[in-house]
């Protein structure tokens, strides 16, 4: 099974198209939170075939492999998509950092805005 999947990897990478048939998702309600019988409490994921999802992942790895390790592409301000960078060491970064503002009589202001489409 593995190389006729190759086959079919190269053939859409060499082609720059994908096959109908791996873009088509289908869509299944999760809930969220709350009352079950409130439509508004589900949110909708896509479910992909397997070849769509390793194709995908073969392609980010490339992408990642090419903007951050073979050409360092990045700078240090990057944090999303980067091993070992994670939203609470970015906190924690952040924090010292408003901390040390504080520290040195700065003002130090931060809006957090959650954009949460029940809330509209």
């Amino acid at each position: 099974m593995v190389p006729s999947l190759l086959s079919l990897f190269r053939l859409s990478i060499n082609t720059s198209r994908v096959f109908t048939s791996w873009k088509t998702a289908r869509l299944t309600p999760v809930h969220k939170k709350d009352d079950e019988t409130d439509c508004r409490n589900y949110r909708p994921i896509s479910l992909l075939s397997v070849p769509s999802k390793i194709l995908e992942s073969l392609i980010n790895d490339t992408i990642v492999r090419h903007v951050y390790q073979a050409n360092n592409l990045v700078t240090d301000k990057q944090w999303a998509y980067r091993a070992g960078f994670s939203t609470q060491l970015l906190l924690t970064q952040l924090t010292e950092t408003w901390r040390e503002a504080v520290d040195a009589g700065l003002v130090v202001a931060v809006a957090f805005i959650d954009f949460n489409q029940s809330a509209l």
